[in-house]
């Protein structure tokens, strides 16, 4: 029994592992997906780092990246718990089939537009705030550049 818990939760094990990851930086000058956002971002480009670096002077840049932290840690977290809990209520057979389709459904990047997207259409959040990119390009943030 053991051997076919491991085998239908085996898939769930990184997502799991990584959303737990994903709590503990937020106790860091910087969260995780700051960096991730800086790789993909800037690349190895040192002016390009030192741009995207420079934007987390902004307040929103603080919380977007944040909020995408948790977003996705939460999101990877609650989809291992729910694998967990089919496995051990449903047949194995119905754990194959719907695996798949659950991991696709709560993609952290739909939950982390959908969550951003709502914060930037809220009446609560003010105009110049829902109007700014939820990611900085490089260009914008020259006047953020340190020794400038």
């Amino acid at each position: 029994m053991a051997v076919l818990v491991f085998l239908l939760i085996r898939e769930s094990l990184f997502t799991g592992v990584f959303g737990l990851a994903g709590f503990a930086p937020l106790l860091l000058p910087r969260p995780m997906m700051f960096y991730f956002g800086r790789h993909f971002m800037a690349g190895p480009n040192p002016k390009a780092r030192q741009g995207y670096d420079a934007s987390w002077a902004l307040p929103e840049v603080r919380f977007a990246n944040r909020l995408i932290t948790i977003v996705w840690g939460a999101v990877y977290l609650a989809e291992f718990a729910l694998r967990v809990v089919l496995v051990y209520t449903v047949p194995a057979q119905v754990v194959l089939v719907v695996s798949p389709i659950l991991l696709g459904a709560n993609s952290p990047e739909k939950v982390s537009k959908a969550v951003i997207g709502s914060r930037r259409s809220s009446p609560s959040v003010p105009h110049e705030v829902r109007q700014a990119p939820v990611v900085l390009q490089t260009h914008e943030l020259d006047q953020f550049s340190i020794g400038h």
